[in-house]
């Protein structure tokens, strides 16, 4: 009778760890370095307007788009969009939200239209689950950087307080920062444009 139970136990918490693997495999980890500033991107994001790239902002999305993800933004140069990807959907934050965080986790990639290939980006937590994504992002004008800002948790601190997204990824070497100095029109702020406690 203990063996068999002993059994039982060993198979449930096999089948839950693996069922946990399988729900976090593509969860995207990465290196962030941490810089001061990161020419001659900085000036150009510092002078981005209050929440300019907007999620209600319709004309920022590209026409035509069928590729992966939503929140589409174009670059500039039209050879990349910027889009985010997630696991599941309503059904999906509902049923599984009350057990695990996974649905309220969502990746940033940028897609490349001449290979149609996704390049995954980084992974972001939603700074509230159940309210969205709180990240926006917005192309450089020679559109080899990748703005992205808002709030949110990063996978190293998924469990941590919300922090301001003060992200640069650039395209051309695959590599993400995080600016030191977050511009003002980046950091989480309420309707009267004042930073949020």
């Amino acid at each position: 009778m203990r063996s068999k139970a002993l059994i039982l136990v060993a198979v449930v918490v096999g089948t839950l760890s693996a069922a946990y693997a399988l729900a976090y495999w593509n969860v995207v980890r990465r290196d962030i370095k941490l810089v001061g500033d990161l020419p001659p991107y900085g000036d150009e994001l510092r002078s981005l307007p209050f929440h300019g790239d907007s999620l209600s902002n319709s004309a920022a999305a590209p026409a035509g788009y069928t590729g992966p993800g939503w929140y589409a933004r174009r670059s500039p140069d039209s050879e990349h969009v910027a889009v985010t990807t997630s696991w599941g959907g309503f059904l999906s934050e509902v049923v599984l939200g009350l057990f695990i965080d996974r649905p309220f986790i969502h990746t940033v990639g940028v897609w490349n239209v001449a290979a149609q290939h996704l390049a995954p980006v980084i992974s972001i937590k939603e700074a509230d689950p159940h309210s969205g994504i709180a990240h926006r992002y917005a192309w450089s004008r020679d559109s080899r950087a990748l703005l992205i800002h808002g709030s949110g948790r990063l996978p190293e601190d998924f469990d941590l307080l919300v922090g301001d997204l003060c992200l640069v990824y650039l395209v051309p070497s695959d590599e993400l920062y995080r600016l030191a100095n977050c511009p003002p029109s980046w950091q989480r702020s309420d309707s009267t444009g004042r930073k949020a406690p």
